[in-house]
């Protein structure tokens, strides 16, 4: 796991949780780290990421059910990546997760102005570091894209790297995401795709609805590639 020389400029996660979450969040990630470990795992595009980011910092952007493998699968070697996580007992949960892997969490307060949230954010990538997050949010709903991915793109002009990852064995979890939950001992794909499209400095509301559809489009064309890469229909 590389060093966290880069993450530094990142607040830390306030040491707010207690006790059943910090054991929760040691219980989720031996578990993930089983996954991770039992798992055959197929990767497409991480030499494009990887090349992308020795000129700087990236935007890394999946639907939410596929998060749980997200941090662990981002490559190894790479500067850690800073994930905005929620400030309630999930994100808490998220947050001590994430930690013991290759993740920075940053403790947020979503429920704020969007205003708000852009500033903390636009901070971070400024500072240099790259940015993990969800496309349809924390709250849902499912595969319904925001907006913030697309300006927080658009004000930094950092390159937007599609993430994707499925595995064989599998259960949904019952949540309005519909969560991957993976099986170990299985067989697993991830997909790292670079999103091509051109941002406008300035754009006006069509020019914005387009850009956020071929957005969604692309990131549910990386998670079809992963489901169809370990042999399972898309968005099963």
């Amino acid at each position: 796991m590389p060093g966290q020389t880069e993450t530094e400029i990142a607040e830390p996660m306030p040491v707010a949780a207690s006790m059943l979450e910090r054991l929760l969040g040691r219980i989720y990630s031996a578990y993930i780290w089983l996954v991770f470990r039992t798992t055959r795992w197929q990767v497409s595009g991480d030499d494009d990421l990887r090349a992308a980011m020795k000129e700087g910092p990236v935007i890394y952007l999946l639907w939410h059910s596929r998060t749980l493998m997200a941090i662990p699968l981002w490559p190894q070697g790479l500067t850690p990546i800073t994930v905005p996580t929620a400030a309630n007992r999930d994100g808490r949960i998220s947050a001590i997760t994430h930690s013991r892997f290759n993740g920075t969490p940053f403790s947020m307060n979503f429920r704020k102005s969007n205003k708000s949230a852009s500033r903390q954010i636009l901070r971070l990538i400024r500072a240099g570091a790259s940015i993990g997050l969800t496309g349809d949010g924390p709250f849902g709903p499912r595969r319904e894209l925001k907006e913030a991915p697309l300006e927080w793109a658009r004000i930094s002009g950092l390159p937007v790297f599609l993430h994707a990852n499925s595995v064989r064995r599998q259960s949904r979890l019952p949540g309005w995401d519909r969560m991957l939950f993976p099986w170990p001992f299985s067989r697993g794909a991830a997909v790292y795709q670079r999103w091509e499209a051109e941002i406008p400095r300035h754009m006006d509301e069509s020019q914005k609805a387009e850009l956020l559809k071929s957005l969604s489009d692309a990131l549910d064309a990386a998670t079809a590639e992963a489901d169809a890469m370990v042999g399972l229909p898309a968005g099963l």
